[in-house]
Order: structure tokens, then C-alpha cells, then sequence
């Protein structure tokens, strides 16, 4: 979008003022543009939606709704960005762009993304799973199609590793029927899990350490309804295929389990956690396999978190 006529729509839709500073893109998402901007003393984050989302499809006004509805309710317990509300009270803006489908405005938190993991941001990752937990337990929003659960996903990714050609390599062969087999055994105690809405990408580039030092969780774009221990599993999992930036290969997973401290999830954890973990790793290898990365799926089976905490 052009930025004259991006800054237009802020000035008619919200209460900013109209001194508004140059617009400057933010680096990050596919979907999604981010553009900084400043009025006066206030710096705020203009987002433009793509039309469609990856995993959802088509955006429609309930489904930005509630994201922006499930966010600002987690901000009972954890650090959110702010969101302005538009001058009808209302969260977004619909637009009649090409590519783009609302503009949401946020307040701008000063800090900066945490690019290793260390105790102290495992103690606060810990508290923010345990609060968001508590807290979707209860949160409703608009009716919402519930997508696959993870274990479902791993399931549908194997049948099609099965049928295909891509499975010739005898010891990543022999890792994925393994891991599947054991989750086959385990899937059982998968209906008596809790389920509510989760956030779905907690990541270090989702992440804000504020000049104060609380940890700011960003981007609820992924939000779903699933078994709400899958946004533990996603916080360990994402970004396996890159050592410094993925939680168990870091060698953090055990240190995260100890700092959970909300009783329910302590129990989903004890049961069923690391049978998740072996779901989603079946999903992500052969993701890597389909799309010509073997090369790092010997790397990511031969690593020795990966070995002793999840393959075993």
C-alpha cells in the first residue's frame, strides 16, 4: 500500500494526530506488513493483514476479531501490545486493498528481541504458558472451526511420507517409524487434554524484552482452539531446523519443565507432553524431507538433545 494513503486512513479512522512521522517498514512476516511510525511522542506499529492466512485461508472480520479479542484478554496476565481502538470503538480497519484486508494500529514497545535462550527467559516463558493456560481455559470468543490437532497433523504428514518416494534414506526412515509408532501407542490420552485458544507461535522473533525487562509476546496470528499444551510444544519445537534459535536443541527443554509452576499443566506435561513432542517432530522432518532438506534432518535426529529428550 502506499504509505500517503496508508497515513490517510490512520488520520480519518483513529484519533492520532496528524503529525505523523515518515512510515518505515518493519523486517519480518510473509502474510503481513508492519510499518513504525511516530505521532509527536507516541511511536506506534501500523499492521496491514494479508488478505489470506497460510493455515486459516481466506481473513474475515470474526476471525481478526477474535485474535485481537483473544490478545487483549491475555493482557489480564501477560505483556501484550496495546492496540488502539479506531474512533467507532472498534479494533480494525477494513480495507479495500489488493493485497491487504485490515489495518490494525499498537503502541510500540521499546526493547528489543531476545536472539538466544538463557534461564532467565526460560523462567519467563514458563510463567507465560502457565498464565495463558489459566487463562484460555475461560477465554470464548465467536464460533471458530477447530483445525487438526498436532497429533493429526503428524498423522495425515506420514501417510503421505508413506505413499511418496522420499523416504529412501534407511535411518531417517527408521527414526520417522519409530516416533510414529510410540505416538500411536501413547495418542490414547490425547482426548483427556484441556482445550482453548492458544497463541501458536511462540518464538524467539515473536518475542519483545522490554527496556524494563518484562518479556512482551507479539504476533497472535496463528491463534486456533486446540489442546492448550500444544503452545508449550510449539515454544520448544519452532525453528528446529536452526540450533541457536530452537528451544530443545538449546538445551533448555528440561530447564522449562522445572519453571512450570501452573498445576494443570505440570499434569498435561507428566502425561502427555513428551508424546507431542514426538507428533510434531514426525511433522517437522518430513516437512524438511518434501521440500529437499534431508541434510538437515540427519542433523536435527543426530542431535543430542533431540536424541536423549525426544527420540530417546
Amino acid at each position: 500500500m502506499d504509505k500517503n494513503k496508508l497515513k490517510q486512513i490512520i488520520l480519518k479512522s483513529f484519533d492520532i494526530d496528524s503529525d505523523v512521522a515518515t512510515f518505515v517498514e518493519l523486517k519480518g512476516g510473509a502474510e503481513n506488513k508492519n510499518y513504525l511510525f511516530k505521532s509527536f511522542d507516541t511511536t506506534f506499529v501500523a499492521r496491514l493483514y494479508g488478505k489470506t492466512h497460510s493455515a486459516k485461508g481466506i481473513r474475515d472480520a470474526s476471525s481478526i476479531k477474535n485474535e485481537l479479542k483473544f490478545m487483549t484478554e491475555m493482557q489480564k496476565g501477560i505483556y501484550v501490545p496495546d492496540v488502539v481502538k479506531n474512533r467507532l470503538g472498534q479494533y480494525y480497519v477494513a480495507l479495500q486493498e489488493d493485497n491487504f484486508s485490515f489495518l490494525v494500529i499498537m503502541r510500540f514497545i521499546s526493547g528489543a528481541n531476545p536472539t538466544t535462550f538463557d534461564d532467565n527467559l526460560i523462567a519467563k516463558l514458563a510463567d507465560v504458558l502457565g498464565k495463558i493456560f489459566t487463562m484460555s481455559s475461560y477465554f470464548k470468543v465467536e464460533s471458530m472451526t477447530e483445525g487438526l490437532d498436532i497429533v493429526s497433523r503428524a498423522e495425515e504428514r506420514y501417510q503421505r511420507y508413506l505413499l511418496s518416494t522420499n523416504h529412501q534414506d534407511d535411518q531417517i526412515a527408521s527414526v520417522i517409524h519409530k516416533l510414529y509408532q510410540e505416538v500411536k501407542i501413547s495418542s490414547h490420552a490425547i482426548p483427556k487434554l484441556t482445550k482453548g485458544y492458544i497463541h501458536g507461535d511462540i518464538k524467539l522473533q515473536n518475542m519483545i524484552v522490554s527496556d524494563s525487562g518484562q518479556l512482551y509476546l507479539l504476533d497472535f496470528d496463528d491463534y486456533r482452539y486446540s489442546y492448550l499444551l500444544e503452545d508449550m510444544v510449539m515454544t520448544v519445537m519452532l525453528n528446529i531446523d536452526t540450533k541457536g534459535l530452537n528451544l530443545v536443541r538449546s538445551g533448555y527443554l528440561k530447564k522449562l519443565i522445572i519453571e512450570i509452576n501452573q498445576p494443570k499443566l505440570i499434569a498435561e506435561v507428566e502425561s502427555s507432553l513428551l508424546m507431542l513432542l514426538k507428533a510434531r517432530l514426525i511433522y517437522s522432518l518430513i516437512g524438511l524431507i518434501d521440500t529437499n532438506h534431508s541434510e538437515k534432518v540427519l542433523e536435527i535426529i543426530s542431535d543430542i538433545y533431540i536424541k536423549d529428550q525426544i527420540i530417546k
